[in-house]
């Protein structure tokens, strides 16, 4: 399997809140994760890393072989509520940090299916030469309205926080957390991506895969390097990440 990760500061940003990983356990599972920390508080970066982290360090001594989906959601569940303490715990340290927080999607690949779970607005896509299809569902206000199908003067009265976020990963007793997972078969030549809003509202997402598909262990760094910039050049002004695996 080919796979890659890259998260970047951006043009207009002075610090990077996003961080992305995708890393291969002893027994041949894949997890790709994407964390966004919420740039409008202080201790961003540190939410999305302390949730990378934790998500990281379990998957790496876990078995899932023989996890169906209602194993693996809890154990999301678990990891998920670990970094929410692990956060608790930085609050303690620094009250200025109070309100940190960060997004997640992470998709775990045993055998032959993804098991995709994500928190805030981070997506997660499954692309082939046939489809394009964003398996994630947005946790912002957009979302609900759309849902809800609400008529055009309720979206013109929250046109300013449409895109606020109705979930994050924060302290425990900050939000209810809905644990929806996503489990999709994969077949050879597809292609799992993860994004943050800063890459995924900025790119011709329809263009990915014939980019991707081409690329080999060789060539992708500077891939990942050129579509950031692509993005950036489309007038992104946050940080922007990527992850991305062929199947």
């Amino acid at each position: 399997m080919n796979f890659g990760f890259i998260s970047d500061i951006g043009s207009q940003r002075k610090h990077n809140d996003d961080c992305a990983l995708v890393i291969q356990n002893q027994y041949q599972q894949t997890l790709l994760i994407v964390c966004d920390g919420l740039g409008g508080y202080k201790g961003g970066a540190a939410a999305s890393h302390i949730t990378l982290e934790t998500i990281k360090d379990n998957f790496l001594t876990t078995d899932f072989s023989e996890y169906d989906k209602q194993q693996i959601q809890k154990w999301y569940i678990k990891v998920i509520k670990l970094a929410q303490v692990e956060i608790d715990r930085t609050v303690l340290l620094d009250k200025d940090v109070y309100n940190m927080g960060t997004t997640v999607v992470a998709s775990i690949v045993v055998n032959d299916f993804s098991y995709t779970l994500n928190i805030g607005d981070s997506r997660a896509y499954l692309l082939s030469n046939e489809q394009f299809l964003q398996i994630s569902r947005d946790h912002n206000l957009l979302q609900v309205l759309q849902e809800r199908k609400a008529n055009p003067e309720v979206y013109k009265k929250h046109e300013k926080n449409l895109f606020s976020l109705t979930q994050f990963v924060g302290r425990t007793s900050n939000i209810f957390l809905s644990y929806d997972l996503f489990v999709n078969k994969l077949n050879p030549n597809e292609i799992i991506v993860l994004t943050s809003d800063g890459f995924h509202n900025y790119f011709e997402l329809n263009t990915l895969y014939e980019k991707l598909i081409k690329s080999t262990q060789e060539t992708k760094n500077e891939l990942l390097q050129q579509l950031i910039r692509q993005a950036i050049i489309n007038g992104s002004n946050d940080n922007l990440s990527l992850a991305f695996l062929i199947f």
